[in-house]
This record gives structure tokens, sequence and C-alpha cells, in this order.
């Protein structure tokens, strides 16, 4: 259908018709028109006027549409949860490079103590030889 004589194409209400693919089991991405007021949960079609745009399909192009349809919402849930996952392990890495990093800073303090421990245990040892060299010659 053109552009032209679809924008012309209009209900019994008088308004443009709203262009729609039906997405049911039976009738898997066949396109259509209706009333613009149309709601498909209710199955309400404002002044009811509709035609299908496309033939009617054989059976085996239903269950082969609608068992790629299946397929199709599966990998896209697939696909979120892969993502979610995805996300949670990043986290789990930034996380770890933090631990990473505090760690290493952690080593770092830790060696800085053990040089200031050996410094004073030779200023302590040098105090003790200074007091008795002090205390021999007091003596």
């Amino acid at each position: 259908m053109s552009n032209m004589h679809s924008q012309r194409l209009k209900c019994n209400c008088g308004c443009p018709v709203a262009f729609r693919t039906s997405w049911t089991f039976q009738n898997p991405g066949r396109r259509f028109v209706a009333c613009k007021f149309y709601d498909a949960d209710t199955g309400m079609r404002g002044c009811r006027y509709f035609k299908w745009l496309d033939e009617d399909m054989t059976e085996w192009q239903r269950q082969l549409i609608n068992q790629l349809s299946s397929e199709n919402t599966c990998l896209r849930r697939e696909l979120k949860h892969q993502k979610q996952e995805l996300e949670t392990f990043a986290a789990v890495k930034v996380d770890a490079e933090r631990g990473e990093s505090k760690v290493k800073e952690l080593m770092l303090q830790v060696q800085s103590l053990k040089k200031e421990k050996k410094l004073a245990r030779l200023l302590l040892g040098i105090a003790l030889i200074v007091i008795f060299v002090l205390y021999g010659k007091l003596g």
C-alpha cells in the first residue's frame, strides 16, 4: 500500500487508520489496519473497522514464525541475564581491584614499620651500650 493511499485510508469514525502488526499465535507478524481506537487488550475496535493487509499464511509459515518468535524471546532473556551477570562481575572486579590496592598499601605500611622497628632496635642497642659505658666509668 503506497504512502499516499495509506494517508487517505480512514476508518468509519473518519479518522486515519492505525497500522498494526498482530503477534497472536494464530496470526504472528501479520499486518493489518484498524480504527485508531483499537484496543488489543480488550478487543474493542472503536468503530470496529479492521482489515488485514497481508494474506493468511500457511500452517508451516505460522509454526515457523511462532517458533522463531519464541526463540527470539528466549535469546533476548538470555542476553538480558548475561548483561546482568556482566554488570555483577564488573562490580566484583572493581571491589577486587580496590581490595588489591588496599593490600598493596598495607604491605607498604608493614615494610615501613619493619624498618622503623629495626631502627628502634639499633637505637636501643646504641643507647644500652652508651649506658653501660657511662655506668662503667661512673662505677
